[in-house]
């Protein structure tokens, strides 16, 4: 019995490993102990230089006792943590495609797709991946789908600076395109942030994407801005007995082939300003290697360069984001002279301003297919401008790197640094006075910041400019509102100050008291084809429209009398 076991465990094992996209599996194979795996990285991977270089920047120059010691603490198990340099066999499930909640943007390379999917006996699966240290939070999975262990996966994986974003390669086949995969893990950092990926983020990530990819990589490129893409996501769909209350689930980063190649490094502003390079930290190198000095750097790349993009991507096309020392990314040549690109990462951390979005334009409707305020921080990203320079950029990065820099050149005199934190100040200010509607003296600071992104919320307008319809309050509205707050698809914005009038708009319905938007609800996909079909009505406001009359003065009332008696 034991030799027939053994004997269909190494038949299900050349199976996968040698014909993985077309794979017939034995019956399962006992769970393996994943921590029993664990190596070093020892540079004979079978990866490019690029992906190799990445790798060693991430886990050994981004230092986070920059924040103080033990500021990022968990309780992951040390082996793991990207200080240490541990690789491993990479675990996972394979979920059948009609228990999956598998999400996707077109462009998601397809030397990456299929290696997130087999066929077992013709029957599509796709790999949930799980990290070594969650092993017991998914082995309710255990009796109900097929398990790859660490003795038959074809991936090994390695952690960028964060503990579950792992680069993946195939340990079998170094032609493959490695990619990054943000897992989940049921361990806590800072105490009680959990690091499992939420249903919630990974219908964000992707639906970011979706937003990029429609603004698309030539005009992303004149704003200076490159991204990580977040192409893919998974989530188990099917409910299972004995599954925790979170289950979470994963995101697929892909590696740019310019970086996989070693064309450019893509430097995060922890490496960058670490003390863990030696005998100065790295940004020294790249400011040498710019030709300008300390100062001038920072007034043409930290100041004027991100300010423009950050006009152009943010103010101008309402996608907010979180600029930390890890998750913006600053773009060199291999040999560390800067581009001028900027890049961004994790785009669970992108808050779309849809009211900005809609303004101009924007891809709103990428936003409606779940429609959800919850989902997609659709409140938050109407204030996210404020927090977005306060907490994130000016203060982790600007801030924090121009005292490091100080440190180690000495021509930085501290009335240069001081005029160069007024001159960003300065600039800033008047960027989103000019663009908010705020009459700012100073810029907002840590200490107000939270007040006066409250009042960008309060004072939010519908443009001038927007086709709309207005409808009668009555029940089916009521109705309406009812059903979007239930399904945490609507935005509540400032308080009402007077009677509330609503209208309808070509992506959703808007609440307006006293000039000001007071609530918010996108169109679903259904909603917003019905909206279309029906000469850009929904059925049940048909009969409850204010009709504006086209002429004024007593003449148009008359004639708008007159209508209604006929109608």
């Amino acid at each position: 019995m034991k030799m027939k076991f053994f004997l269909l465990s190494f038949i299900a094992l050349l199976t996968i490993v040698g014909c993985e996209q077309n794979a017939s599996l034995s019956p399962r194979i006992s769970r393996f102990i994943a921590s029993e795996h664990i190596l070093k990285i020892d540079g004979k991977e079978t990866l490019s230089r690029g992906v190799k270089e990445l790798l060693y920047e991430e886990q050994n120059l981004h230092n986070k006792d920059l924040w103080g010691e033990g500021a990022f603490s968990s309780n992951i198990n040390p082996a793991y943590i990207p200080e240490n340099n541990p690789k491993f066999p990479l675990p996972y499930y394979l979920v059948p495609e009609e228990d999956a909640n598998f999400l996707f943007a077109n462009s998601l390379d397809p030397r990456v797709a299929d290696q997130l999917v087999m066929k077992i006996s013709g029957k599509k699966h796709y790999k949930l991946f799980v990290h070594p240290e969650s092993e017991a939070h998914y082995d309710f999975l255990h009796a109900s789908y097929n398990y790859i262990g660490p003795e038959q996966t074809e991936f090994f994986a390695s952690p960028t600076s964060s503990y579950r974003s792992l680069v993946v390669w195939n340990r079998n086949n170094g032609e493959r395109k490695p990619f990054i995969a943000k897992v989940s893990l049921d361990k806590n950092v800072i105490g009680s942030i959990d690091r499992l990926v939420s249903e919630n983020e990974v219908e964000r990530s992707v639906a970011n994407q979706k937003v990029f990819d429609r603004i698309g990589e030539k005009k992303l490129n004149s704003l200076n801005l490159k991204i990580f893409p977040e192409s893919a996501g998974l989530t188990v769909a099917k409910a299972h007995p004995g599954a925790p209350e979170k289950l979470g689930g994963q995101i697929i980063r892909e590696i740019p082939d310019e970086v996989v190649r070693g064309e450019k490094k893509w430097l995060s502003f922890s490496a960058l300003m670490s003390p863990n390079k030696k005998p100065a930290p790295l940004i020294m190198d790249v400011i040498k290697r710019s030709g300008l000095s300390s100062y001038d750097f920072f007034k043409m790349y930290m100041i004027d360069s991100y300010l423009e993009m950050y006009e152009e991507i943010s103010l101008k096309n309402g996608i907010n984001f979180e600029p930390h020392s890890q998750n913006l990314v600053f773009e060199t040549t291999n040999d560390l002279k800067p581009t001028g690109k900027w890049v961004l990462r994790d785009f669970g951390g992108v808050w779309p301003d849809i009211f900005t979005m809609a303004k101009n334009n924007g891809p709103v409707d990428v936003y409606m297919e779940t429609a959800s305020a919850l989902k997609y921080k659709l409140r938050g990203g109407r204030a996210n401008y404020i927090s977005s320079y306060v907490f994130f950029y000016k203060r982790q990065i600007f801030d924090m790197m121009l005292a490091e820099v100080a440190k180690y050149d000495s021509t930085l005199t501290p009335v240069q640094v001081q005029t160069l934190k007024n001159t960003i100040d300065t600039k800033y200010t008047k960027m989103i006075n000019a663009y908010l509607g705020l009459s700012l003296k100073t810029a907002p600071n840590m200490t107000d910041y939270k007040r006066i992104e409250e009042m960008v919320i309060a004072q939010t307008e519908l443009d001038g400019k927007t086709s709309k319809k207005e409808i009668k309050d009555s029940e089916n509205l009521k109705t309406f509102i009812e059903n979007k707050k239930s399904r945490k698809e609507w935005v509540e914005l400032s308080a009402k100050n007077g009677k509330s009038e609503f209208y309808l708009t070509d992506h959703g319905l808007y609440e307006i008291s006293n000039k000001k938007i007071t609530g918010l609800a996108l169109f679903s996909r259904d909603e917003l084809e019905e909206y279309n079909a029906n000469d850009k009505m929904l059925t049940n406001f048909k009969m409850h429209t204010v009709e504006t009359p086209d002429k004024t003065g007593c003449l148009g009332i008359v004639t708008a009398f007159f209508a209604r008696i006929i109608k």
